[in-house]
């Protein structure tokens, strides 16, 4: 995983769920984001491959990490002040 330089944001990976919701591809591992002050965990990255060399921004506002995947999510906003509600995916 991975922490912005203010320890807010944290990026892991997780086979299966942190946040209770079905696993849209329960064999694979998906890429989480972390709000450490709150506990919210939020699915960034899943697909019918697995993510791996997750890294975070300083400032908690873009991920990058490498995955085999062809069928990502869609592209997540990860502008704390949106994160700071639900998370607003982008088409």
């Amino acid at each position: 995983g991975s922490v912005s330089a203010d320890g807010r944001w944290v990026v892991v990976r997780a086979g299966g769920s942190l946040d209770g919701s079905p696993d849209p591809n329960p064999s694979t591992i998906d890429a989480w984001l972390i709000d450490t002050q709150t506990g919210n965990a939020t699915r960034i990255a899943a697909g019918n491959g697995s993510v791996d060399h997750l890294t975070i921004s300083d400032d908690g506002s873009r991920v990058a990490f490498d995955s085999w995947a062809t069928d990502l999510t869609p592209d997540v906003d990860l502008n704390p002040a949106n994160l700071a509600g639900e998370p607003s995916w982008q088409d």
